[in-house]
């Protein structure tokens, strides 16, 4: 309802203002709450939601990678991966094949050589933006 240049809202404006304004510090009271109790994460391999662009269509690329871990026990790890190739059939979707070779060393016993696990990975672009590409879903 407008009372001269005032707008004076309405019982049922004033009720849904005040229950938007008390789910909103609701929300903020859990944000801030699990930020304090949050712990620690740390990031491994593989890395397929880093990178949420697609080649694009007819682009073919390789990446590779070297990682090198050392446990608490002393045991170490390197992983060489090859992810290849990465080909973009359309605009909006990419195909990959991620094939780790890993060499994991025990002290005191001879290492060990292999192929990992291998990945075969597609990512599609659900949502387009005007003027550049939004993020894929893997």
């Amino acid at each position: 309802m407008k009372k001269g240049l005032f707008f004076i809202p309405s019982c049922s404006q004033s009720i849904n203002f005040m229950a938007s304004l008390h789910l909103r510090m609701q929300l903020g009271i859990g944000a801030v709450i699990l930020l304090l109790f949050a712990g620690s994460a740390l990031a491994y391999r593989p890395f397929t939601t880093e990178d949420s662009g697609v080649a694009g269509k007819g682009v073919l690329q390789t990446e590779v990678s070297y990682d090198y871990f050392q446990w608490k026990n002393g045991d170490t790890d390197q992983i060489f991966l090859l992810v290849a190739p990465i080909y973009g059939p359309t605009e909006s979707l990419e195909l990959s094949v991620e094939t780790p070779y890993v060499i994991h060393i025990t002290r005191g016993r001879a290492p060990q050589k292999g192929v990992g696990d291998i990945n075969l990975v597609a990512k599609q672009v659900l949502i387009w933006d005007d003027y550049e590409k939004k993020d894929a879903l893997l």
